[in-house]
């Protein structure tokens, strides 16, 4: 391998880290405003979760990114969805 070759390939793996904790605070601030959201729902009588809105964001996923798309999009939810104990990231920190 050349060390331009090797450069480049540490310059892709550094992107790459990059994004990824990106995705991971994206995922944060996610699950926040979903917890958000459910306490506003509460507040006005609502359930803390609609399940037609999930289903248009799982839309979203697949129009976005196809069949993966909407698994990507139920493992989302899943890990951000506003429960009574947080979302699961901060249900194993307590």
């Amino acid at each position: 391998m050349t060390e331009a070759s090797v450069t480049t390939v540490e310059e892709q793996r550094a992107l790459i880290a990059g994004m990824d904790a990106t995705i991971a605070a994206l995922l944060r601030q996610r699950a926040a405003a979903a917890r958000r959201l459910g306490e506003l729902r509460t507040v006005m009588g609502h359930p803390r979760t609609e399940l037609a809105w999930e289903n248009e964001a799982l839309r979203r996923y697949g129009a976005e990114l196809g069949p993966l798309g909407v698994r990507l999009g139920l493992l989302l939810l899943e890990m951000t969805r506003d429960t009574p104990d947080g979302p699961p990231n901060e249900r194993s920190r307590k």
